[in-house]
């Protein structure tokens, strides 16, 4: 190759033009363009070949002339050789030099892929909403609750109702029984209820919170939960109606249950629906 250190490319005939390489070369004081090519070696290359091809050319006529005999063009030629010899060594290691960045790149681009498919699969972190100020409130009610059942606390849990009662529960007393508080509370089921899964809405003067009861030893056994709250007079909360029933995947609720103020009325499954409203009826 011809080397160059006055020429950006470090190579003689070859320009850097558009993001390629051009390989030109001087003829009679022209500039004959060769080739345009990808790296500055190519065209390096190419220009090396075809000074190689036209020195000797040159140089065979100009010995002829100055010594027209059979041994000085042997020698010319074999002087040609040696451009040829030179050509095609660096035309092969420009070659290797290709290999070599293909094999880069592509490890490159499989490392990438590698790191694009461990950021997938890592697990990412959901970002949970706060309550507002007025929905922790509704919670904090809800907690108060689910401790005086915990405590067997008939009287507590009274004192967190609202003084109306609940149309519901009063429609639906006739179909079933109303049970107060404290034979509600009698045979201790509700001592160390846990509560999880809680979450509150609030909508103008009502508000409404449910979750999933775990009963004390029951084995799993766990029951979906609402609440509807009225707002009192002092801007607190107060409890108009608890409902719960069985929360089993795909298995209907055979029974319910619909309290406010006055205790309880348990309602049994009759037909292939629950009880009309009840969140959670029907398969699960």
């Amino acid at each position: 190759l011809h080397l160059s250190s006055s020429n950006a490319t470090g190579y003689k005939g070859v320009y850097e033009h558009s993001g390629r390489f051009r390989a030109q070369r001087k003829v009679d004081g022209k500039d004959v363009h060769i080739g345009s090519f990808g790296t500055a070696v190519e065209a390096a290359v190419a220009y090396a070949r075809a000074v190689g091809q036209a020195e000797p050319e040159e140089a065979a006529a100009a010995t002829v002339a100055a010594q027209p005999s059979e041994e000085a063009g042997e020698e010319a030629a074999e002087g040609a050789a040696a451009p040829e010899e030179a050509v095609g060594d660096a035309a092969r290691e420009a070659q290797k030099e290709a290999k070599r960045a293909e094999q880069a790149a592509a490890k490159e681009e499989k490392a990438a892929a590698k790191k694009t498919r461990r950021k997938e699969v890592e697990p990412k972190e959901v970002e949970v909403r706060k309550p507002s100020e007025e929905e922790a409130a509704v919670l904090a009610a809800q907690a108060a609750l689910y401790d005086a059942l915990r405590d067997v606390d008939a009287a507590a849990v009274r004192r967190l109702c609202s003084p109306e009662d609940d149309d519901e529960v009063s429609a639906l007393a006739p179909l079933g029984r109303l049970d107060g508080w404290e034979t509600v509370l009698k045979y201790d089921a509700t001592a160390g209820l846990r509560l999880s899964s809680q979450d509150a809405t609030v909508a103008g003067e009502t508000a409404f919170s449910t979750g999933l009861e775990f009963p004390a030893g029951g084995n799993g056994a766990s029951l979906l939960c609402t609440q509807r709250w009225a707002r009192d007079q002092a801007g607190g909360w107060r409890l108009a109606q608890h409902r719960t029933i069985p929360y089993t995947a795909l298995a209907d609720a055979a029974a319910c249950l619909r309290c406010d103020r006055r205790g309880c009325v348990a309602l049994q499954r009759t037909g292939a629906a629950g009880p009309a409203g009840m969140p959670g009826d029907g398969p699960a």
